[in-house]
Parts: C-alpha cells; structure tokens; sequence
C-alpha cells in the first residue's frame, strides 16, 4: 500500500524500519523489507521520520549489508544518508520507518 507524499502527489511505500543508529558518523541501522534491498541504491532519495507527516526526505549515500542483527525475514543494513553527520542526528530517527516513492 502506498503511502501519500504531502509535499506532492507521488505515492510512498515503507521500505524498511530504522532499527537504531551505528557509529559515531550517522550511519542507521535499517531492517529493510523482502524484496526491497536492491532498491536502496546510492542516490536513491528516502523520507525518513516516525510518521509521514513529519518525515524528511534524504538522499542514500551508501548502503551496506549488515553482519547481524536483522528481525526475522529481513535484511539490515547499515545505511548513510546525507544531512546525518553524527550518533546523535541518527538517533534522532529511531522508531521511524523509511519510504521511497512508489514506482510508477
């Protein structure tokens, strides 16, 4: 189901919830849904927050596959989106979902 953008009238879908912070330099730890990691390219733009509403939108720097840690079904990744330069910005955003637009 996607999730409406009220910025524009694009269509979102939830991707993956954010799991916690990683490091000191802002890096998420991202429990992505099946199927959805191949999606979560460098340059992909993502909105990030506890409800869309509030959400804000963030560019993937890079994503890497974690080495533990994800819930059962799911891939983690350790994900660095710009605009998050340290722990505390991170931490900010946990229990937060993030979304992409939904595929025309």
């Amino acid at each position: 189901m996607g999730i409406s953008n009220p910025h524009n009238s694009e269509p979102w879908v939830t991707v993956g919830e954010i799991a916690g912070a990683h490091g000191i330099r802002g890096e998420l730890k991202l429990d992505v849904r099946p199927g959805l990691v191949a999606k979560l390219a460098p340059g992909t733009t993502l909105a990030l927050g506890p409800v869309f509403s509030s959400a804000v939108e963030h560019e993937i720097v890079h994503a890497r596959p974690a080495t533990a840690g994800a819930r059962a079904g799911r891939a983690r990744l350790l994900l660095k989106v710009r605009a998050l330069s340290d722990r505390d910005a991170a931490q900010a955003l946990q229990v937060a979902a993030a979304r992409e637009p939904e595929p025309h």
